[in-house]
């Protein structure tokens, strides 16, 4: 069909539509009538299309009044890539307008969602057009996973666009159908297992699956890369209410997805190629003989394919029931739908057990006869994630960690590429990144796709290698975490202060990186830290330890740390909040909290649990990293004061030596990073010499870093920190403190009491059993090494029934902090037993 003006709309991409609207040649009103007409052509016989939108029509002529407004002489400016889009949506995601959501199913018919789903709202902020909902396999097929065929649904049937009698696969399968049919150039779907891979790859069309989070649930489907990548940017970020988003944000490039639509794209990457079992089963077919032609292809435009690598356990990987996946999907689908279900304006049913009496209640209608909903009531039987469950997600975590991620980064891979959807279990048990895009036709016409997957995660050494590889400036990292800290913060409040030349120090950063191309540059040079309010800067910042008394105040100069991360190009993105004044203001005061930083039981926010605490006194600076407001800060402590917080956030802290640096200590995600940190900081200090002129000697030639890994036997515990705090926050500890004079004879008896204690206390232990550390569960162990200035290092190690973090610390003599590392990170990669925030109540 074409329009007056003599557009073809049929297999127009997303810019050439955007084109012809600035040239006039086409209006959304047109657009939406020419899907409309597809549909109500196409539909009866492919049944990609469950519902239209009654509303389409007005809409269009809305964006078209929009862009005429925008006009400048004889052109329409661009309102965006999907200004005047319509789109369709997989019918589970939800519309607050006169369309049902009702995942295929007849007892959601009449529901009413309370809002837009989060993508849905991002959809209508960049003006797109909501044209409908697509046909689904009904409850993501998880009626029945052996009854149900793909694609079928109660309200709508299915179809395959390419062969009448070829399966459209997976539960988006209305949405991929819709796209390669014509009766839309963009829809959404959905993926937990292979629901976007899979129909994109059986309908010849492109589909994202997106790093678990990176979406509010959904993935773009479309006839083009560049038309998926314009979706994703719209669609990508953080939804306030899916938490599952908060973690995932952090992977969002800033400027979007699109800068990387490169047609010199493969040109240097490393591309992984599995043959058993995703290749090896497929000889003598027009797949296998199309994937190794495009296997040349890659080499031809400059990559690197790695063949017939194995992935660690695969078989027991796709194979759900051996996995126990499936156990997790059935809990984790009964807890999930129900919740929806209560949230409902309106609804004829309230949980799964409603669900299964109205299909029991009709039987032809919900053709129960023809398609079971024995995975219904097996899930109906489960009783949310109880200890079994948590074993199987321990067990689904370690086969993804020693499995797909260990063979990427054994073999330094950018992606594993796949022929067709078979390694979708790969990707679903880890939350991994996917790509689907057209590969070729069997004889029989039926579509096939290539996939390549890839792996999710950031840390100082992936920063580098972007700001190496371009794919990353320092001002971009910079300005992600300005973003970051604007959403989280006003709830978790663990910034006290943001600096306002951050994202000037960003560009000089950048600049100095481009004229030192060669890579000898720091590895912290051009990465932001965050500096608990209390380590002085000779900047724009205050330094007030919490304290209005200290706001406007003036220091003499940088801490002797801050001069040191400066030195190595460290950019200072702002001041953390604290227990003000380092918890000794008040014995009463809650952790965390100060009267710059904000008031309440706990003013700052645990990220995982929002009503637990946060520990202090370093509160904001662990509060800060575990919830990816930043990748590092620096805290201090005397007694706990980063050992605590470390292991009640979910972060790693390394406490050093008394002196070994000037009085800081590092938070980072992981180990490897605070160790890059500690090299940075370490050593003399001018303004603290006596102290740190002592403790230099500890430090090792070539850093911390070099440590070799040693195996040690670990000892576990448990600490309740349960606390009732009031809130009649006093300054009793000042008012003790300002009735000494100076040390006297009580104070110099004390402090050989203190001297004596550890000698025949922790260094008898630690010399008499020859031990290279102390183990403890929690920060209970840190007046121990408080008093005798002994490091320290906490790493995550569990969470509470309540969903609270614990660590573990691993303590030692002075100066051992290289014996430490190596114990820390061994039992890091051990275990990896650190999880994004949950925002748990």
């Amino acid at each position: 069909m074409e329009t007056e003006l003599d557009f073809t709309i049929e297999e127009a991409t997303i810019q050439e539509i955007q084109h012809a609207f600035a040239e006039g040649k086409l209006t959304a009103r047109q657009l939406v009538d020419f899907y409309l007409h597809q549909i109500e052509s196409l539909n009866p016989v492919l049944r990609g299309v469950i519902e239209v939108n009654p509303d389409a029509q007005q809409l269009a002529d809305q964006s078209d009044r929009e862009k005429e407004r925008s006009r400048i002489g004889s052109r329409l400016v661009e309102l965006g890539e999907l200004h005047g889009i319509p789109v369709l949506l997989k019918d589970t995601i939800g519309t607050n307008d006169k369309l049902n959501t009702t995942a295929g199913s007849y007892a959601l018919l009449g529901s009413k969602v309370s809002r837009d789903a989060g993508v849905v709202a991002r959809l209508r902020k960049a003006g797109a057009i909501v044209l409908g909902k697509t046909s689904l396999s009904e409850w993501y097929k998880f009626r029945s996973l052996s009854g149900v065929p793909n694609g079928w649904c109660a309200r709508a049937g299915q179809g395959n666009p390419y062969l009448s009698s070829g399966t459209p696969c997976g539960s988006s399968s209305g949405s991929a159908i819709s796209v390669a049919a014509n009766m839309a150039c963009v829809a959404l779907g959905s993926e937990t297992h292979s629901s976007i891979i899979c129909p994109s790859d059986h309908n010849s069309v492109v589909g994202i699956k997106p790093t678990v989070g990176l979406t509010s649930r959904a993935g773009p489907i479309c006839r083009t890369v560049s038309d998926a990548v314009y979706v994703l940017d719209v669609i990508a970020g953080l939804d306030p209410s899916d938490e599952a988003t908060s973690e995932a944000a952090k992977f969002i490039p800033e400027g979007g997805y699109k800068q990387f639509l490169n047609e010199n794209g493969l040109n240097g990457k490393r591309l992984g190629i599995v043959r058993h079992p995703f290749v090896d089963k497929m000889q003598d077919t027009a797949e296998f003989a199309a994937f190794e032609l495009h296997l040349d292809t890659f080499r031809q435009r400059g990559a690197e394919v790695i063949d017939d690598l194995k992935i660690d356990h695969i078989d027991t990987i796709l194979e759900p029931n051996h996995s126990g996946e499936i156990s997790i999907m059935m809990a984790d689908f009964k807890t999930s739908i129900n919740v929806y279900l209560k949230e409902l304006e309106d609804s004829p049913v309230r949980s799964l057990a409603d669900v299964i009496a109205f299909n029991e209640s009709n039987v032809e209608l919900e053709k129960l006869t023809e398609y079971d909903q024995q995975t219904f009531v097996a899930a109906e039987r489960t009783d949310g994630l109880g200890e079994h469950e948590k074993a199987i997600l321990e067990k689904l975590d370690n086969l993804s960690k020693n499995g797909f991620e260990k063979l990427m980064k054994d073999h330094k891979l950018d992606a594993m590429v796949t022929p067709g959807s078979r390694a979708c279990p790969v990707f679903a048990i880890g939350g991994y990144p996917a790509i689907t895009v057209p590969a070729g036709y069997e004889n029989d016409g039926m579509p096939f796709g290539i996939c390549f997957g890839g792996l999710k995660g950031s840390t100082i050494q992936d920063f580098q290698t972007a700001f190496h590889q371009n794919k990353l400036t320092s001002k971009q990292l910079v300005e992600f975490y300005l973003n970051q800290i604007q959403k989280l913060n006003p709830l978790l409040k663990g910034i006290i202060e943001v600096n306002p030349d951050a994202l000037y120090l960003a560009e000089k950063a950048d600049r100095e990186k481009k004229s030192n191309p060669h890579g000898s540059l720091s590895r912290l040079h051009g990465i932001p830290i965050l500096l608990k309010d209390n380590i002085a800067t000779k900047d724009k910042l205050n330094t007030t330890a919490g304290s209005f008394a200290l706001l406007g105040s003036v220091v003499p100069r940088d801490a002797g740390v801050v001069k040191k991360l400066r030195k190595a190009g460290a950019i200072i993105i702002g001041k953390a909040s604290l227990s003000e004044w380092a918890s000794f203001r008040s014995l009463t005061a809650p952790n965390g909290w100060s009267a710059r930083g904000g008031q309440g039981k706990y003013p700052v926010q645990n990220p995982y649990v929002l009503s637990a605490d946060p520990c202090g006194s370093s509160s904001g600076s662990a509060i800060s990293v575990a919830s990816n407001m930043v990748a590092v800060s620096l805290g201090t402590e005397t007694d706990g004061s980063i050992i605590c917080p470390s292991g009640f956030n979910a972060v790693v802290g390394i406490k050093p030596t008394v002196c070994l640096t000037s009085r800081a200590g590092a938070y980072m995600r992981d180990s490897v990073d605070a160790v890059h940190v500690l090299d940075a900081i370490v050593g003399f200090d001018y303004n603290d010499a006596q102290a740190t002129r002592i403790a230099s000697k500890y430090i090792p030639y070539g850093g911390a870093h070099n440590s070799r890994l040693n195996i040690c036997r670990l000892c576990t515990g448990r600490l309740h920190n349960n606390l009732n705090l009031g809130l009649d926050i006093r300054q009793e500890i000042f008012l003790a403190s300002e009735a000494t004079n100076g040390i006297g004879y009580a104070e110099k008896k004390a402090t050989w009491n203190l001297t004596n204690l550890t000698k025949n206390g922790f260094e008898k232990l630690m010399t008499e059993n020859k031990l290279d550390a102390l183990v403890t569960a929690g920060p209970g162990v840190a007046p121990v090494l408080a008093i005798g200035g002994f490091p320290g290092i906490t790493v995550p190690a569990a969470y509470d029934s309540k969903g609270v973090p614990v660590g573990i610390c691993f303590g030692g003599l002075k100066g051992s902090e290289p014996k430490l590392i190596e114990i820390a990170y061994g039992f890091e990669q051990a275990t990896k037993i650190r999880k994004p925030p949950t925002f748990l109540p």
